[in-house]
Formats: structure tokens, C-alpha cells, sequence
């Protein structure tokens, strides 16, 4: 299914990056895996008043369910779907674009973004609460990651999801052209990101602690305890 999206995506906009495009598929993929419920991938979408409604349980953030919209938006067009269907998701992400804008002009935060935020000192208790799970939890590789994860968003200047797409070199590929991090140099390289065109390659230099949070996360993925290893097995 993967693939037939992106074909479809990439024949009706044959100069966005693959980096969009894999946003894209992405999002369409989990909105069908989570919600089609043995319909067909064109069936589910064509009933946008129940989309709709799943993505505002699913994802709170107007920002998000404008990204969503779009990529529905550019997936029906693509396979030439029922233009009133189509129109009624463009429509709709016209208006979310701009109650958006309008936030970003008052500098507010959304009645929903207010009720889904987490404050810097929730993000540290967190990572205080799992760090603290770690002797007792079966589930270390994933709460390990969760961990990670908050403190690259705790330890280095906040970004917007351009973590979701980082691949770890301990010995860095000077031909990857990614989003990577550089054990060697203790750096983060950003190539793949929004505004790419306008600032270019970002380097961002990652603490002596973050690095530290890193290679132990390499550490359990690559030899997790023997439970888990089990739990894995048998799955």
C-alpha cells in the first residue's frame, strides 16, 4: 500500500522532496491502520465528517490535523477521487490554516493546545519517573526510548519533529544525506527539515550527557536483557 501512495503522491507533485512525501504516506497510513476498519483506504477517506472526528480524538493540535488534511487532500487528488470529497477536506484545511495564523499572530495558544500542553518541569518528571521504572520495568528498550527521546527535547534547543526521521552513526557515513546524528563529532545534522531552502544544513552540537543517554540506548537495542529477548521470541 506504502508504495502505491507514493507513486500516486509523487506523480501529481514530481518535484517535492521524498522526505514530504514519506510525510504523506505516513500519515495516511495511520489514519487507515488505525481507523478504516476493514474498509478500503479511498472508502474510509471518503467519509470526511467521520476522518475529521478521528483525527480530533486522535491528535488535539490544529497544526497536526491541518498536516493530515493536506496529505488526504493531496492523496485524493492524486487517484482522482470525488471532487466534492475533495473539496471539503481543502476547504477545511483553509480554515484550520487560518484560525492557525491567526494564534500565530496573538502569539496564544489554542483552547486545545492549553489543554494537551506539558510544561518543561512536567517534561523533567517525567524523565525522572522513568528513569526511576528502569530496575523494575519489563519494557526497557521502550521506555528507554521514551527517555531518550524527552531529553533530546529537554537538553537541546526545542525543534519540530525532526527527530522522527534520525538515523545514529557511531562511525559517521560522510554520504548520508538525512537527518543523522554524529557520535564521532557529537553533533546533530539536519538536512531534511521545512525550511531547508532557506537556512540550509543545520549542525547542532549535543551534550556530553545527551551522547551519554545515546550509546546507552544503542547499548540496550542492541543487547536487551534476556526477558526481553524472550518477550521477543515468542511474539
Amino acid at each position: 500500500m506504502d508504495q502505491n501512495i507514493k507513486e500516486a503522491i509523487r506523480k501529481l507533485k514530481p518535484e517535492s522532496k521524498d522526505i514530504t512525501i514519506d510525510n504523506h504516506v505516513r500519515h495516511i497510513k495511520i489514519l487507515f491502520e488505525h481507523f478504516a476498519n476493514k474498509k478500503t483506504l479511498l472508502e474510509y477517506l471518503s467519509n470526511p465528517e467521520k476522518v475529521l472526528k478521528n483525527l480530533e480524538e486522535k491528535y488535539p493540535k490544529i497544526s497536526t490535523q491541518s498536516s493530515y488534511l493536506c496529505s488526504i487532500f493531496m492523496y485524493l487528488r492524486a487517484v482522482e477521487a470525488d471532487e466534492k470529497v475533495i473539496d471539503f477536506y481543502y476547504q477545511k484545511f483553509i480554515e484550520m490554516k487560518k484560525e492557525l495564523k491567526q494564534i500565530d499572530e496573538k502569539n496564544e495558544k489554542s483552547e486545545k493546545e492549553i489543554k494537551n500542553w506539558i510544561s518543561q518541569a512536567e517534561i523533567k518528571q517525567k524523565i525522572e519517573d522513568l528513569k526511576k521504572s528502569f530496575p523494575k520495568t519489563r519494557d526497557l528498550f521502550d521506555n528507554f526510548q521514551k527517555y531518550l527521546v524527552l531529553n533530546l527535547y529537554s537538553l537541546i534547543p526545542p525543534l519540530r519533529n525532526d527527530f522522527a526521521r534520525v538515523e545514529v552513526f557511531k562511525k559517521f557515513d560522510e554520504n548520508f544525506t538525512g537527518n543523522s546524528i554524529n557520535l564521532d563529532k557529537k553533533t546533530l545534522i539536519l538536512n531534511e527539515y521545512k525550511t531547508i531552502k532557506t537556512y540550509g544544513t543545520k549542525t547542532i552540537d549535543l551534550p556530553e550527557e545527551l551522547i551519554k543517554i545515546i550509546k546507552k540506548w544503542i547499548s540496550i537495542r542492541e543487547n536487551p536483557p534476556s526477558f526481553e529477548r524472550e518477550t521477543r521470541v515468542a511474539v
